[in-house]
């Protein structure tokens, strides 16, 4: 359409893993100006308002309401601003209303949430034709059928993408199976279908199945981890093609291939029934593996007269519309919400701002209470060593002192103890002795006799002179 184009990604808060590039290309073919960053918030993303004149919302499952929250609620575009061009283009509930499950409905609240931000939409178109009743039943939003993006691109694009997917191509013509669900039970039928067209069987699974899972669920040639570059290659070539892929079945009607469409009831049956309906190819569809083998029928052919008419004319009203939204010249100002959302941004940058300067006002704080305090803790260390070494010097001093002291005494015992054994050993002493041994003994006597009365000291006496 002549447009430059920005892909935006999810954002990192949302929880579900994101990719700065495309990760499932050999070789990504977009140009890096074409591929936004990744974005920490939801509101940091309110940037992309400086670079974009429109913002269309894409194709798939994005709006139930699993995926709403897994994608951090951007798909309702509420950080567009309201003078935006905001086009949907080819969403998708998965389901009908008859059979979406509770988990992928959501509450009441959520709906009321989507519906107000779905409603500020400019043109607004769905996948399926019964989502045309969900958006206008229980989100008051008018939406145009319209086909998968994919039929939008044109066939030599794929044709060039294939062209460097070959490599692992089966040499004989074979039948092909894009599963994402492998078991034994498939894996038998898929046998029989091969063994019947005359064809050997190659198998891709899905990106999330490794090849030792794969190879616990069945006994077939299966190609593990393929690039986007391989898949599209194996459905260019093959010669019939059965899978329960949605866009796998978009591409073999692509590339005008014999296929079977198995429809799962928990991945989304209303998809297969819109897509086959429209090309008048229901016929081609099952609800299970086993009704392959009571179908036989489906082998045969298909017919791509009528289906190349209805494509090209499907395609060409789809282009209209897109181009027509694209085009159209919005003048709007800003919604309430918008200004109150960019009022918000301004009170927080605020209030970040208040705090970066109160953070660096305290950090000054700190760092001068801190200085300080290391100052003061080492005048008072140098204080205290001071002390301790002026105590240290004075107690050796003392202990100097003590110690000359101790060896002063020290010999005055030993004199004093030389002096006694000579006095002890001398005549004049032994004499002594000897004439004071009965003034003595009669000292010890009297005390005796006044302390233990006659009788004891009469008995100790005797005892005495008779030892």
């Amino acid at each position: 359409m002549g447009y430059s184009v920005l892909m935006i990604g999810w954002p990192k808060e949302s929880g579900w893993a994101t990719y700065e590039r495309p990760t499932l290309f050999g070789q990504c073919p977009y140009p890096e100006h074409a591929m936004a960053p990744v974005y920490e918030r939801k509101r940091d993303m309110k940037a992309l308002n400086n670079c974009c004149r429109v913002f269309i919302q894409g194709s798939d499952q994005l709006f139930n309401n699993q995926l709403y929250h897994a994608f951090g609620k951007i798909i309702t575009l509420d950080w567009v601003y309201n003078y935006k061009t905001k086009i949907a283009y080819a969403i998708s509930f998965g389901h009908d209303y008859e059979r979406m499950r509770p988990e992928l409905w959501g509450p009441d609240y959520d709906r009321a949430e989507m519906a107000h931000f779905m409603q500020q939409f400019d043109a607004f178109s769905v996948r399926e034709d019964s989502a045309r009743y969900i958006t206008k039943n229980h989100f008051g939003v008018d939406a145009e059928w319209v086909l998968d993006p994919v039929f939008l691109c044109k066939r030599s694009t794929f044709e060039e993408l294939a062209a460097s997917g070959n490599s692992e191509l089966p040499k004989r013509p074979y039948l092909f199976s894009y599963v994402l669900d492998p078991d034994f039970s498939k894996g038998k039928i898929l046998h029989q279908c091969a063994d019947k067209l005359g064809l050997s069987l190659r198998v891709v699974p899905d990106g999330e199945f490794t090849r030792e899972k794969v190879e616990s669920s069945w006994d077939i040639d299966t190609l593990s981890n393929v690039t986007i570059e391989q898949w599209i290659a194996h459905i260019r070539s093959a010669d019939f093609i059965i899978t329960d892929s949605f866009h796998g079945t978009c591409l073999s009607i692509i590339f005008r291939k014999n296929f079977i469409a198995i429809a799962n009831p928990i991945r989304g049956i209303t998809r297969f029934e819109s897509l086959l309906g429209l090309f008048g190819l229901e016929n081609r569809m099952v609800r299970d593996f086993q009704e392959i083998s009571n179908c036989p029928e489906l082998l045969e052919p298909i017919d791509y007269s009528n289906v190349e008419v209805i494509l090209e004319h499907e395609v060409n009203r789809c282009q209209k519309w897109l181009r027509s939204a694209i085009e159209k010249n919005k003048v709007a100002p800003l919604s309430t919400f918008d200004l109150l959302d960019i009022r918000g941004d301004a009170l927080e940058a605020n209030a970040k701002s208040h705090i970066m300067d109160t953070e660096k006002r305290i950090d000054v704080r700190l760092n001068d209470m801190e200085r300080n305090m290391n100052n003061c803790i080492s005048g008072i260390s140098q204080s205290i060593e001071s002390h301790i070494a002026d105590l240290d010097e004075s107690l050796n001093i003392k202990m100097q002192k003590l110690e000359q002291e101790f060896f002063s005494l020290q010999k005055e015992l030993i004199h004093s103890q030389q002096e006694q054994t000579s006095l002890k050993n001398s005549v004049s002493y032994r004499l002594g002795r000897s004439l004071t041994w009965l003034p003595r003994k009669m000292r010890g006597e009297l005390r005796c006799l006044r302390n233990n009365g006659i009788s004891y000291t009469w008995r100790n006496l005797i005892k005495g002179i008779r030892k």
